[in-house]
């Protein structure tokens, strides 16, 4: 429920001993790597570490793509709601299969490239089978060659041009020609244009005239049915190619397992091999600095204590750029994922999982107030936990899942809503009576109770939030800002309150007073501090924005249950019959799946909006960069480490 604490972590060793102290490190993910910058003072001994990362991403990219050729080839994916297999440390830390595997992966990519230049290829001729269809009525070879006396112009003209418009303008302008019509298509007519040599020009200059585009043809041998038989016949040849490789890669498809091993195993070679570039060496030691926790300090110690180096653990400073780890329970830790959509708290502020926790839960729950849509969340998260072994931000996600649906349920047993009125529209339509589920809050026939609600709950929140602003101010020692920049707005809150309740404005206007005689302290001259305390009473209009602001907690729970009981509703017109309780289910579980995806996410949304927004801005100091460790991280396998007896 707090900001780890770090230390500034330092190593010097020996140039033998680096590629195993970096392997140790990673096995044991608590040391992040910073870089270190080179200075143009430094000694030309010294020089960052070289590392073979380029290779070691081009092998695991081949893999990769070796992995994805097996799976269009029939290898089975992984499902999403099973989990990843299991694999011990000391089997993956062995790296002694990679080239192999990264062979077999070698091996796949060649066949896969053949397969894409054998497509392109039967595509080509596919594609040329196409371009001579039009000519196959023409029972001449179309790669003729003119002779003393006769030229061959291939071509075709707009399909609008009538026939005899150019036979009749060709016999009357070149008496030494001949049309010889071959085909036509949705767009041109195509045609052989034969004439003495002599006017082959003046015919082109006439044949212009009608819009005529003159064809060459290359590589073409005999006729266009000739060599539509020869294409034909070499797709067919080309196909049977494809396929046989096809079923060359099918046989391979036990080899997926050995790939994905390989790959995780070579992206943890590749982060050691990064990492490595953050170094500096000389021709004999090495010399890394970066963070770790305060806490892991004995740990790592112990795990360098086989290597002879010097490792040293010292505290921040004010200039350095600390890494932020956040550590709470499995309840607070699950609500990293809504603070990390906006940004992590600086290093040496506060936690505001804890604070948001509670908020952002009950938040979501009132907005996606039903009993039945909070237990398809619970049911959804509770299973995915149980049966996928998630990682990092979909393992947090799920246990988010789970909270808000919890708190969804214990909302719609408040407004009355299981599916929204689907009890009492089921019970009146199919059933002999009609059973009707009696709310605490009436959502939809009583929404002024659940506005104040609303607004109530967005002025507590506000308060907390002001209460944890004059806590920090305290804890850094300044308790009178504290009193004067939160217990002044507090006292014109409360005397607001005393002025509607009793009608007395004496306490609200000692707030006012309090406000601008503290206000504008920071301000310089009697002038420009009284300007400043009597502008801040205009903030007031920003408190009752905020306020105001948590009206969307009425909207979404409004939404959601007009929604679903409007989908009911629609569900029951067809009435009690067969064919009605069918049409029934249909809607049933369309509607409410549809009503559930489109709220889900506006609540969402708009649940975090209000901690970002309304919340953070009155204590929250961002900029933290998450703490990145160099680790053994995995996509396709899970790591576990043998317990030692």
């Amino acid at each position: 429920m707090a900001i780890v604490k770090m230390k500034r972590f330092s190593l010097l060793g020996f140039e033998q001993d680096r590629d195993a102290i970096m392997r140790s490190l990673q096995q044991g993910g608590w040391v992040q790597i910073d870089e270190i910058e080179l200075g143009e003072d430094a000694s030309p001994d010294i020089q960052r570490t070289t590392s073979v990362s380029g290779e070691v991403k081009q092998k695991a990219v081949s893999v990769q793509s070796a992995i994805e050729t097996l799976y269009k080839s029939g290898a089975k994916k992984r499902s999403f709601f099973k989990a990843r297999d299991l694999v011990k440390q000391t089997d993956f830390s062995d790296e002694s299969s990679i080239e192999q595997a990264v062979s077999v992966g070698d091996e796949i990519n060649e066949l896969s490239k053949r397969i894409k230049t054998l497509h392109e290829e039967r595509l080509k001729a596919l594609s040329s089978i196409d371009a001579l269809m039009p000519w196959k009525l023409l029972d001449i070879p179309l790669n003729i060659r003119p002779t003393a006396h006769l030229a061959f112009v291939f071509g075709h003209c707009p399909i609008t041009l009538e026939p005899s418009e150019l036979t009749n303008g060709l016999a009357a302008h070149i008496p030494m020609s001949k049309v010889y019509w071959a085909g036509e298509d949705k767009e041109s007519k195509y045609l052989l244009c034969v004439c003495h040599p002599e006017v082959e020009a003046e015919m082109l200059t006439y044949l212009k005239t009608l819009n005529f585009s003159r064809l060459t043809f290359k590589d073409v041998q005999g006729t266009a049915t000739q060599q539509v038989l020869a294409l034909n016949t070499l797709a067919v040849n080309l196909e049977q190619k494809i396929e046989d490789i096809k079923a060359l890669l099918s046989t391979k498809c036990d080899k997926k397992a050995v790939l994905e091993l390989s790959y995780d195993r070579l992206t943890s070679v590749l982060e050691r091999e990064t990492a490595k570039e953050r170094l500096l060496e000389t021709e004999r030691t090495f010399y890394l600095t970066g963070w770790t926790p305060a806490a892991k300090v004995a740990a790592v110690s112990k795990m360098l204590a086989t290597y002879d180096c010097a490792v040293s653990y010292d505290e921040p400073s004010a200039e350095d750029a600390v890494p932020v780890q956040l550590k709470s329970n499995k309840f607070f830790e699950s609500f990293n994922f809504v603070t990390e959509l906006y940004s992590l708290p600086k290093y040496g502020t506060i936690d505001p999982n804890p604070l948001i926790s509670i908020f952002f839960s009950i938040f979501f729950g009132m907005m996606f107030a039903d009993v039945g849509y909070g237990a398809v969340l619970l049911i959804i998260g509770t299973l995915m936990l149980a049966k996928t072994r998630p990682r990092g931000g979909i393992k947090l996600m799920m246990r988010l899942m789970i909270i808000c649906g919890i708190t969804a349920i214990g909302f719609g047993v408040v407004f009355g809503s299981f599916f929204g009125n689907i009890i009492t529209a089921f019970s009146g339509t199919f059933l002999s009576r009609e059973v009707i589920w009696t709310p605490i809050v009436d959502v939809v026939n009583d929404p002024i109770t659940l506005m104040v609600i609303a607004l109530a709950m967005g002025g507590v929140q506000i308060v907390v939030g002001m209460a944890v602003k004059g806590y920090l101010m305290i804890r850094d020692g300044r308790p009178w800002d504290a009193l004067m920049d939160v217990g002044s707005w507090w006292l014109l809150f409360a005397g607001i309150a005393v002025m509607v309740i009793y009608g007395t404005p004496w306490v609200a206007v000692a707030g006012a007073v309090a406000l601008v005689c503290t206000q504008g302290r920071s301000k310089k001259g009697f002038a420009g501090k009284l300007m400043g305390g009597l502008g801040s009473l205009y903030d007031i209009t920003a408190y009752g924005s905020d306020i105001l602001s948590y009206l969307r907690l009425m909207a979404l729970a409004l939404a959601t249950a007009i929604i679903a009981n409007v989908f009911n509703l629609l569900a029951t017109l067809p009435g009690k019959s067969v064919i009605g309780f069918i049409f029934f289910v249909a809607i049933f579980l369309f509607a409410h799946t549809f009503n559930m995806g489109i709220n889900i996410i506006g609540t969402f949304v708009h649940a975090a909006r209000l901690q970002f927004l309304e919340f953070f801005g009155k204590f929250y100091t961002d900029g933290g960069k998450a703490f990145k460790p160099m680790a053994l991280k995995t996509k396709y396998v899970d790591i576990f480490e043998e317990e030692t007896k």
